[in-house]
């Protein structure tokens, strides 16, 4: 059948194209859970908890790759008195 051929053969869709609000580090998240290339999924399940807990708390994750304009407005975010006052 055709859905059977697209999952077998074709990857996902980005989750930001199915959902334009998702959060760039969540959507790394999920396509890195849904890489077609088992080497390039995550290892284990606790990776992937570990990344999620990451994205929940406010941390970097490992699937993202952060620009420094991303790292400077994150590091301003939570370090806004102390630039302010500097």
């Amino acid at each position: 059948s055709a859905l059977m051929h697209k999952v077998a053969y074709e990857d996902a869709p980005r989750p930001e194209t199915v959902a334009r609000d998702v959060a760039p580090e969540l959507a790394a998240i999920c396509a890195k859970a849904m890489k077609r290339n088992p080497a390039e999924r995550y290892g284990d399940a606790g990776e992937l908890v570990k990344d999620l807990e990451q994205f929940v708390s406010g941390a970097l994750v490992s699937a993202y790759r952060y620009s420094l304009p991303d790292l400077a407005k994150r590091y301003y975010r939570r370090h806004k008195a102390a630039v302010l006052t500097a």
